[in-house]
């Protein structure tokens, strides 16, 4: 499920958001969820003004469920130990 949140300032940006659509930045739950389910999530926002606070509309669109990201990079050994403090 993308969540789209609409109705953000110039300069307000969306905390750990995974992409935009339309320029309308989202947020995504990436794990299936049944017929008449609920999810709670926590949408953070950045504000350079923060006097005036928004009041943010959000859009549910159903996606299908990303592939899991490709693990990248060299494999380290890590053999020391540290001493007991």
């Amino acid at each position: 499920m993308q969540l789209l949140v609409d109705g953000l300032p110039a300069g307000a940006r969306l905390h750990i958001a995974n992409g935009t659509n339309n320029g309308t930045p989202f947020v995504i739950y990436n794990n299936q969820l049944a017929p008449g389910a609920s999810v709670d999530l926590t949408i953070e926002y950045r504000l350079m003004d923060r006097v005036n606070l928004p009041v943010p509309a959000y859009r549910a669109q159903v996606v299908d469920p990303l592939p899991p990201e490709p693990i990248t990079g060299t494999p380290t050994r890590i053999d020391r130990n540290c001493p007991a403090l």
